[in-house]
């Protein structure tokens, strides 16, 4: 429900900023971090069959930041290994 939410709330910021303001939202699957220890995120349950490095976050999050995105708005980019094709 939470992701929902969020999927909702960024295109609704983007209606709400109209030409002003550019709105995306990244939706991160199971990133290899300290915190992820839980055997839910074995690395056989994405697709890919690997959890994610926090590198290929960033640069989706960079190209978002960058110029090259300024025909993006209401977007989320869903950054999960295949994760939703389950």
């Amino acid at each position: 429900m939470s992701k929902a939410a969020v999927h909702t709330f960024a295109k609704w910021l983007a209606r709400q900023g109209g030409t002003a303001v550019q709105v995306n939202a990244v939706a991160p699957g199971v990133i290899d971090t300290p915190l992820v220890t839980h055997p839910y995120h074995a690395p056989e349950t994405q697709p890919i069959g690997r959890k994610g490095r926090p590198s290929e976050v960033a640069w989706p999050i960079a190209f978002l930041c960058s110029e090259a995105s300024h025909f993006m708005t209401g977007s989320v980019l869903h950054i999960n290994g295949g994760a939703h094709m389950l």
